[in-house]
């Protein structure tokens, strides 16, 4: 492993073992580090560990589970899946949403960017297609009707997790746009 891939699997064991403070936070990420996700940018090690806590309290036994790692230079790519169970509320841009006891798989997409040793930007991509165009193949999914060892009620529904404005239009558009079809 190469030092930029060093550093990126010691924020995904970081994150794993719930060792997210500060102290940590400063060993391995830039103080400006710029963070992205669907739900906003955050930046800075302080909004970054907030983004990073709002998961672990929502989902306490969440684990990022890496399947494909590739690093160029300073550059690592991390495909995966996020798993857990939401337990906790959650702290989002939208609001506060509350636990439902259900599970969550979600693939996902990190890429970093290493300056000096230290991971300066991040950025997380996941599945929202489905949600956008389409939502039945990723409720069906959700829901559990194409999984045989899982209770459909104990499945996240896409509709239980947290979405944007921008999101929501989106979605509302598709919509419209099926209707008149």
């Amino acid at each position: 492993m190469g030092a930029a891939r060093d550093v990126v699997q010691r924020f995904t064991d970081d994150f794993n073992t719930r060792r997210v403070d500060r102290e940590e936070a400063e060993r391995i990420f830039d103080p400006g580090i710029v963070s992205m996700d669907p739900s906003g940018t955050y930046t800075g090690i302080d909004a970054f560990l907030g983004y990073v806590q709002g998961y672990i309290t929502g989902f306490p036994d969440a684990k990022l589970n890496p399947m494909h790692i590739v690093e160029s230079g300073d550059l690592v790519i991390v495909e995966g899946e996020y798993t857990g169970t939401n337990t906790g509320s959650m702290a989002t841009p939208q609001g506060t949403m509350p636990a439902t006891g259900k599970t969550i798989r979600l693939p996902y997409a990190d890429v970093f960017e290493v300056k000096n040793g230290k991971i300066a930007k991040h950025r997380t991509y996941f599945d929202q297609i489905d949600r956008e165009i389409d939502p039945a193949p990723l409720r069906r999914r959700l829901r559990g009707e194409e999984r045989e060892d899982r209770e459909a009620s104990d499945v996240l529904r896409p509709d239980d997790l947290p979405r944007t404005a921008g999101d929501a239009a989106r979605a509302d558009e598709g919509v419209a746009l099926r209707r008149r079809r």
